[in-house]
């Protein structure tokens, strides 16, 4: 791995906001899928988030179901690394889960995260940024590089 490039874990709603779409989010995810494209950084994420890439950040709104294709075709990207959950992985977010007072779901890819040897994990939850003793960095995605330039005017 290149000196300063970093590991990104990305949680579920990462992988949505690209996919949706999201207004104020979409540029910045944007920009590191495209920059993981070129190698100057990493994305991995746990089996678990393949499940939950079907709905909005609100959990109201599906994606739509003629959206997967290009779901799993992006997953299936060389840039994206999927870890594996684990039993040992279960027990250890099953126990972050009871100490931290966060969902399940939540603590499997904090435990993932740090697993994979992730320099930080990247997430929109609210609840998740505001956690003190994870243990891994835990950030809104943000890219530090260079963005490409938009000059489609349509």
């Amino acid at each position: 791995m290149p000196e300063g490039k970093k590991r990104r874990y990305w949680d579920a709603c990462v992988f949505i906001a690209l996919i949706a779409a999201e207004e104020g989010r979409v540029k910045a995810v944007q920009a590191i899928s495209e920059a993981a494209q070129r190698g100057e950084t990493e994305i991995v994420t746990s089996a678990l988030t393949l499940a939950e890439v079907v709905k909005d950040r609100e959990g109201s709104k599906p994606l739509r179901e003629e959206d997967e294709d290009r779901i799993r075709a992006y997953f299936e990207h060389e840039f994206i690394t999927v870890v594996p959950f684990t039993r040992n992985l279960g027990e250890e977010a099953r126990n972050l889960h009871w100490k931290e007072n966060i969902e399940p779901w939540d603590a499997v890819h904090i435990v993932c995260a740090r697993s994979a040897g992730a320099d930080l994990m990247e997430t929109y939850d609210r609840k998740l940024l505001g956690l003190d003793d994870a243990p891994i960095e835990i950030v809104e995605p943000q890219w530090e590089g260079t963005l490409s330039m938009d000059l489609d005017n349509s």
